[in-house]
């Protein structure tokens, strides 16, 4: 029998989940199976319901997990699995040995863009179980969807031909060990729940229906209310015809139970249940547990957000960890959430998946590497030079820097002593450079062989740039900032930096699998790095319980919370709008939907997923829901509201709305500005306060007892303040001699040039004075 555990966000399928998993107790082998993200908060929630300190007949696995598990107990599979950095590098290969026989993306296939959106395709395709070949006939040759089928088609095979019999990508792995699951004695005496999807690829749907079949019992839960879809769950109804097909093949029963319980606030669930369908109900609700917030700027937003988290952690008792905030633009407001949070002093965690590409170690292996091909080029030497984890002062490199800027040093220059130089009131101490150019030829030792030969093993070099990073001790610099980032608190940051000498090894370990023997020009092994690099994520975990968690809304799958801030409800941000960043167009695979291929990121099955991303989001707290929204851009561009935040005022006429005032308006005598929740992040907003009150402006009474309470706690920022009123910010003229000592008479011009003076002039002085 196949059990499904249906109901709405908040009707209690997890609860009921644990609790089954309680009743089941240590007679059989349990195992719970939740996304890959989820599994180490979802093992703390079980142990907290089973009151239990550990578990040893669950396991709470991910389907890679699990996967890992049935090979370690039938077998492994006979090739090795590359990983996505790896499938990355082959497809690579691939484009680079079949771009003159494409017809349509020919002239696009060599770009990085082409690549990653067919790795995208291909694993669409592998996961969606497709392949093009036998519908190509059905088309005319020169029409432009068969030249894109037949360019498609003739890479997906050419890719599955240069890892056939040798490599296994994670689609491969997930169907070999499919096809092992009736042989796993384990899984056969296993009771199996599955909770937390809201949709399987059609290779995950492989595993979950041998699962059914051969397991001693399996339960499924889906977010669902039972009723022909309205729109919010047609994501899910999806995976509900699903498990019925699967029923029906197994010729297994299909049972569903519908749970009702509601742990939701009344303007809440309506709010759950009406802002994404229509026609939509009216609710006038009195519990303020849904508020607005209208804001000027994001800078003011995300401050906003963090006023009313203080307040909730200050006045109502709330812990950190109680309340979240989610954003369909993280990368947008990352910078400004994390300065904020940290100005005020507030323990977050952002949950995000950091791209390598930016970390010193990557710059320090492609610029020795760029400064062999390029012939020791300035920018090359001076990057590679400033990872900052090199055994150099700061002020030797600029000083090395301005030398080689002066005389244009690069390419054989190097190989021989510096002897250029100025007379002796401007001359370089020549001994300290070249100190500094021996150190460099030192460093690049094992790199300098490639010099001459152009063609090299992927292997040698890949050995070269190991012995180079053993060689200058990169390895113990990197553990040294580890132990610097630790001391300073930025845990985040150590983290990162730990993960980051694994990772590269890992990219190393994989080029070299898959290409190790063959030779090739430095500029392509080059490339591929940085595929490989491009290719790479590092995620983080939380290493503290009580903190907010910062989040995407794709991602926003967490422990219980109380209260959810959303920020960023503009318009084409939240529902996300999509871009057609695809290698096909959406009515080419309506087109092909017709013919019977499921494809898996058209835009309708977007459309469905982003309106389910937002109904679990707002879903999620129990007590309080705040949605925010800025009107203009940090470069000043004019932002739009969401479709939704007119549907919200709708459905709720009695929302609570604020909305940001150009300044902090006096209403009672006794009324305290919220800015002034944080003693480190009020600071900036009492030196305004203080400068409208010198400029004859009426200020609010708080803001005078809170300079007198920085004069008694923080008498040194006090003074700052005060000197910073007194302050004249107009440049003085600077004197005769250094004008004529910075621009040679006769005086030479022209109308750039004047117009350069007239829009900024102190980027004129740079450019002609210095």
């Amino acid at each position: 029998m196949i059990r499904i555990l249906m109901g709405k966000a908040k009707s209690g399928k997890t609860y009921t989940t644990y609790e089954e998993i309680k009743r089941a107790g240590s007679k059989s082998t349990v195992l719970l199976i939740v996304p890959e993200q989820f599994t180490l908060e979802a093992e703390k929630q079980l142990m907290a319901h089973l009151k239990v300190k550990g578990i040893m007949n669950i396991e709470v696995l991910s389907f890679k997990r699990l996967i890992y598990h049935i090979f370690n107990e039938i077998e492994m599979p006979p090739n090795k699995e590359i990983s996505h950095l790896g499938r990355s590098m082959l497809i690579k290969r691939v484009l680079k040995a079949h771009s003159t026989e494409l017809k349509y993306y020919q002239s696009t296939c060599e770009k990085k863009g082409f690549l990653n959106q067919f790795s995208d395709f291909v694993d669409e395709m592998k996961h969606g179980m497709i392949s093009f070949d036998p519908i190509l006939p059905q088309f005319e040759a020169h029409s432009i969807l068969y030249l894109k089928l037949h360019d498609l088609n003739l890479l997906m095979q050419a890719y599955e031909n240069a890892k056939k019999e040798t490599y296994l990508d994670s689609a491969d792995t997930v169907l070999y060990a499919v096809d092992l699951i009736k042989h796993s004695q384990k899984l056969k005496d296993a009771m199996i729940w599955v909770d937390g999807f809201d949709s399987f690829s059609k290779v995950e749907y492989q595993i979950i229906s041998e699962l059914a079949l051969y397991s001693k019992t399996f339960t499924i839960t889906v977010t669902h209310d039972g009723n022909p879809s309205d729109g919010v769950f047609n994501h899910t109804e999806m995976l509900i015809r699903q498990l019925e097909s699967m029923g029906q093949l197994h010729e297994k029963a299909i049972k569903k139970h519908l749970l009702s319980r509601n742990e939701m606030k009344e303007s809440m669930e309506h709010l759950s249940e009406n802002l994404l369908t229509f026609p939509y109900k009216v609710l006038k609700s009195e519990d303020q547990a849904v508020k607005l917030h209208v804001a000027n700027q994001q800078f003011s937003e995300v401050e906003h957000c963090i006023i009313s988290i203080i307040d909730l952690y200050k006045t109502k008792g709330y812990t950190w960890q109680d309340i979240a905030v989610v954003t369909n633009d993280l990368s947008g407001y990352e910078f400004i959430i994390k300065q904020l949070f940290d100005e005020y002093e507030i323990p977050y965690f952002l949950d995000q998946k950091l791209n390598i590409m930016s970390n010193p170690l990557i710059h320090l292996i492609i610029n020795g590497l760029q400064i062999i091909n390029h012939r020791f080029k300035r920018e090359h030497v001076m990057s590679f030079l400033k990872t900052g984890l090199f055994n150099l002062e700061i002020n030797e490199m600029s000083y090395f820097e301005n030398y080689i800027i002066e005389f244009g040093i690069q390419g054989s220059h190097y190989f021989k002593p510096f002897e250029k130089n100025f007379k002796k009131d401007k001359a370089y101490d020549l001994v300290r450079i070249n100190q500094v150019r021996l150190y460099i030829l030192e460093i690049l030792a094992p790199l300098l062989v490639f010099e001459k030969a152009k063609m090299n093993p992927v292997n040698a070099y890949l050995s070269a740039i190991f012995n180079l990073m053993q060689k200058s001790l990169i390895h113990e610099s990197i553990q040294n900032k580890i132990d610097v980032f630790n001391q300073m608190g930025q845990i985040d940051e150590a983290q990162y930096f730990s993960q980051i000498w694994n990772a590269v090894l890992e990219t190393f370990d994989q080029l070299s699998e898959l290409m190790g023997e063959e030779m090739m020009p430095l500029e392509t092994l080059v490339e591929l790095l940085e595929i490989g690099f491009e290719a790479t994520e590092i995620g983080l975990l939380p290493q503290f319980e009580n903190v907010v968690l910062i989040g995407s809304l794709d991602r926003s799958r967490s422990h219980p919370i109380k209260a959810l801030f959303i920020l960023g409800v503009n318009d084409g941000v939240l529902p996300e709008a999509g871009g057609n960043q695809q290698l096909m167009e959406e009515q080419e695979k309506a087109l092909l939907k017709t013919m019977g291929f499921d494809m898996l990121l058209d835009g309708k099955m977007f459309t469905e997923k982003e309106t389910f991303n937002i109904y679990n989001a707002i879903t999620r707290p129990t007590e309080l829901l705040t949605f925010s929204y800025a009107l203009t851009a940090p470069e000043g561009a004019v932002l739009r509201p969401s479709y939704l935040i007119q549907r919200l005022k709708k459905i709720l006429p009695s929302i609570i709305i604020s909305y940001e005032t150009v300044d902090h308006a006096i209403k009672k005598p006794l009324d305290l500005p919220e800015v002034l929740s944080s003693s480190k992040g009020a600071v900036k907003h009492l030196a305004t306060e203080m400068r409208r009150l010198a400029d004859g402006f009426q200020t609010h009474p708080s803001w005078t007892q809170a300079f007198i309470w920085y004069l008694e706690n923080e008498p040194k920022l006090a003074q700052l303040l005060l000197d910073a009123i007194s302050h004249d910010n107009r440049i003085d003229r600077i004197d005769r001699k250094e004008v004529l000592a910075l621009y040679e008479l006769p005086l030479k011009t022209s109308v750039s040039r004047l117009e350069q003076f007239m829009w900024c002039p102190f980027k004129h002085f740079v450019n002609y004075g210095l």
